[in-house]
């Protein structure tokens, strides 16, 4: 029954076919997976020609006939042409219509030729238009690259010039490849291209050369502060590594060490004037006191006097009043100075002032200390001193600390001989104030020191090393200088300050010194 079925099946399909009426049963299915192969390609070439036309038309590439539109008609044609062989095949499973197809195949050789050759001739021409629009391209993505490049370097370096800080580059070989304007105008020896070392050399030693060359090496990040010797000045700044070398950020604080300088050297001396007070206080206490017990004890003579008869000689009643009135002036002599040197002179003025007024001061403020502890206090003011430009009570601070230190000197080393001595001479156009004493000396070790913060004679509690530090600040501001004499058996400072005129002071003034 089955066979009987294939047979007639096989009848119907191949009884006009002579070319296929050879092939056993088997065959059948070959030819009908060719059949669909052929109708599925067939369909697929219909549909790539109709869109290929569709984008001719949509793009209007057929406008002009030149080397891409003859390229793109002749494949269409070429598709087509292929598509209609496939057609051609299945037609000829059930009409042999050979002779058609036949037709049809040279047709598709000869639009394939012409393809062929079209696309020989073309593809050179091609070849150069799509290479010149290649480098087009490339030349102007490069253009666009280089041109954003160029913006965010300027705008990069817009922000570098604007910065506070001074900004410098180096490349690993230690050359200045860049520095902002704050670095080219604070830095004199920079020179962009120069190697770094031979521009600052004076970094050479110092602990920014380690940071700079571990920063190099390690790639680490640094921070430092400097005072560069050539420049006087002092640097803050902050290493930056980067693979290419280092970038250095950096400002120049000496405005604000300055400023630190001198609040602290303000306020060292405030801690050295309530010092010298705490050492005088009992002197001070003892130089009012007898002022006050004189005047009271002649005010209460006249009182008494007053009360036995009615009327006083007035050659009495005199006498007693100028006792009364020195006594007093000697009580506010005391207490000016003492207000003096209390207050804090930094503000004052440069005013035209007599040394024998400063001295006598300062002596006022000793007398009673020197006395108590018998230490004999010289005085030796030469005649005809001129006058100095000076603050005053700052003048007057140095004195004191230098009769205080020679005091200390005496009573800390118990010497026999026990006495200070203060005078004063002119020499040209400067006045020299000197203060020895009979103490035991200065240790040899100390005396290159001396005028440095911090550095003391005294035993440890008593003295914290900066009294000499800052009178000699005092002195270099008033355009004089503070040192220890080496020309003198005994141990001397001298005070040598600018005279401001050539007035002198006599008469009585020098009389009261």
């Amino acid at each position: 029954m089955a066979l009987a079925k294939t047979g007639a099946l096989s009848s119907l399909l191949f009884s006009r076919y002579p070319g296929y009426r050879s092939w056993s049963l088997v065959q059948s299915r070959v030819i009908f997976a060719n059949v669909s192969a052929d109708s599925l390609i067939t369909v697929s070439y219909i549909i790539i020609f109709c869109c290929l036309a569709w984008i001719a038309r949509k793009l209007k590439l057929l406008d002009s006939f030149g080397g891409y539109q003859r390229i793109f008609v002749f494949l269409g044609v070429f598709i087509l042409a292929v598509g209609f062989t496939h057609v051609m095949d299945m037609l000829t499973i059930w009409w042999p219509t050979y002779p058609h197809a036949t037709t049809v195949k040279m047709l598709c050789a000869a639009a394939s030729l012409l393809m062929a050759l079209l696309l020989a001739r073309e593809t050179p021409t091609l070849a150069r238009r799509c290479g010149h629009c290649s480098s087009a391209e490339l030349d102007a993505d490069r253009s666009r690259a280089e041109q954003n490049l160029a913006t965010a370097y300027a705008q990069l370096n817009s922000v570098l010039e604007s910065a506070p800080d001074a900004v410098i580059k180096i490349d690993r070989e230690w050359t200045l490849v860049y520095g902002n304007r704050k670095a080219l105008s604070g830095l004199p020896d920079f020179v962009l291209g120069k190697n770094y070392w031979e521009c600052f050399g004076e970094v050479r030693g110092t602990p920014l050369e380690e940071m700079l060359r571990n920063a190099m090496e390690r790639q680490t990040e640094a921070a430092y502060e400097i005072f560069y010797e050539p420049y006087q000045k002092w640097y803050q700044g902050h290493i930056r590594p980067a693979g290419d070398g280092l970038s250095i950020f950096f400002s120049d604080i000496t405005a604000a060490k300055v400023l630190k300088a001198e609040l602290e050297q303000s306020r060292y001396l405030k801690e050295k004037r309530i010092e010298a007070l705490s050492h005088m206080a009992g002197g001070l206490a003892h130089e009012i006191n007898n002022p006050l017990a004189i005047i009271y004890a002649k005010a209460n003579d006249l009182v008494k006097a007053a009360s036995v008869a009615e009327v006083l000689p007035a050659a009495e009643v005199r006498r007693v009043g100028e006792i009364i009135i020195r006594t007093s002036d000697r009580a506010i002599r005391i207490l000016r100075g003492l207000k003096g040197f209390a207050r804090d002179a930094d503000e004052d003025p440069m005013e035209t002032a007599s040394v024998y007024e400063i001295v006598d001061q300062c002596l006022e403020l000793q007398g009673s200390r020197f006395e108590r502890r018998k230490v004999e206090l010289r005085v030796d003011l030469k005649a005809d001193l001129p006058y100095l430009e000076c603050r005053e009570t700052q003048i007057g601070q140095i004195i004191t600390n230098l009769l205080n230190n020679a005091f200390d000197a005496i009573v800390q080393g118990k010497s026999e001989e026990r006495w200070v001595q203060l005078s004063a001479a002119r020499r040209g156009g400067w006045l020299d104030v000197d203060v020895a004493d009979s103490g035991p000396g200065i240790d040899v070790k100390v005396k290159d020191h001396l005028m440095e913060a911090f550095i003391t004679t005294k035993p440890a509690g008593q003295g914290i090393g900066i009294g000499l530090s800052l009178s000699s600040a005092i002195a270099l501001e008033h355009g004089g200088t503070l040192s220890l004499r080496t020309d003198t058996p005994h141990t001397c400072f001298r005070l040598t300050l600018p005279v401001a005129a050539a007035v002198q002071i006599t008469g009585q003034e020098e009389s009261q010194s």
